[in-house]
C-alpha cells in the first residue's frame, strides 16, 4: 500500500494553459490565417465576376430587344435599354456600348464591363474586363491588356 504524506496533500491541482501553449496556438493560427486569407482573396475576385457577365448577358438580351423594336443596336445603355445603367448588378463593374458600322442603322455592337478603380476587382490582374458582341462572342482581357480565355 502506498502512503501519501502530508506535503503531497497539500498541493493543490493547477489547470490552464501555459503562457507558452497559448503563443504557440497564437502562432499556429497566425500562420494559417497567412496561407489562406490570399486564396480567399482570389477566390472572392472570381465569384464577382459573375456580376460582370450576368449584366453583360442581360445588356445583350436588351441590345436585341432593341433592335426588334428599333431596327438598329444603341450605344445608350443607361436611356436607350430599359432597366439598364452604366455600372453592373453590384456596382463592380463600368460599363460601355459600342454600335457599328457609324451611320443610321447600327448592325452590329459590342458590351463591355470594365472593373471599376477602387474595387476588389480592380487588383483581378487574370480578369480586368469582359465583352460581348452580337454575335455571342464572348472575349476577356487581363490587367497588362492580352486575351484570357479562361473568364468567360
Amino acid at each position: 500500500m502506498m502512503r501519501i504524506t502530508t506535503a503531497q496533500r497539500q498541493q493543490p491541482q493547477m489547470s490552464g494553459f501555459s503562457l507558452i501553449e497559448v503563443l504557440i496556438v497564437v502562432a499556429i493560427v497566425g500562420i494559417l490565417a497567412s496561407v489562406a486569407y490570399p486564396g480567399f482573396s482570389e477566390q472572392t475576385r472570381k465569384s464577382k465576376r459573375t456580376d460582370a457577365k450576368e449584366t453583360l448577358m442581360r445588356l445583350a438580351v436588351a441590345q436585341e430587344k432593341y433592335f426588334i423594336q428599333k431596327g438598329s443596336y444603341t450605344t445608350d445603355i443607361s436611356s436607350g435599354l430599359k432597366n439598364s445603367s452604366t455600372e453592373s448588378s453590384e456596382n463592380n463593374y463600368t460599363l460601355t456600348a459600342k454600335a457599328g458600322p457609324t451611320g443610321s442603322i447600327a448592325t452590329s455592337f459590342a458590351v463591355t464591363a470594365t472593373a471599376k478603380s477602387g474595387t476588389s476587382q480592380a487588383k483581378d490582374k487574370d480578369c480586368i474586363s469582359f465583352t460581348i458582341n452580337s454575335r455571342n462572342q464572348r472575349s476577356a482581357k487581363t490587367s497588362s491588356g492580352s486575351a484570357n480565355t479562361d473568364c468567360w
